[in-house]
């Protein structure tokens, strides 16, 4: 649920950041695919394969990153590269999604053990 929550989220966001510049709009696109895809995986895969747990981490904590970067000193990238974004409480609210996400995945992983 969470991370459909998150994809739900960055699809949202697609057409304004691919306004801003494709790179943005890449990034949320394959961002949204990627959580919807972990989302419909865990759903429907049982036993789940390790890699799928760990890329689901992984990938969640990258985007928790890039996200505490933009809205610390900016990206380094891009035509807003070193701008500052807000916080606003939906990329706030994808960002819980994301991190409760790694928590449940963490928590699997641990049960697998």
């Amino acid at each position: 649920l969470t991370s459909g929550i998150a994809a739900l989220i960055h699809a949202y966001f697609i057409p304004e950041h691919w306004d801003m510049w494709p790179g943005y709009g890449w990034l949320f696109l394959i961002s949204a695919a990627a959580q919807m895809l972990l989302a419909l995986i865990l759903l429907a895969d049982r036993p789940l394969h390790p890699l799928v747990i760990w890329a689901g981490i992984f990938g969640n904590a990258l985007l928790i990153i890039v996200w505490a970067i933009a809205r610390s000193s900016g990206l380094p990238f891009g035509p807003m590269a070193g701008e500052i974004e807000p916080v606003g409480w939906l990329d706030a609210s994808c960002e819980l999604a994301q991190a409760l996400t790694i928590i449940s995945l963490a928590a699997l992983s641990r049960l697998r053990s």
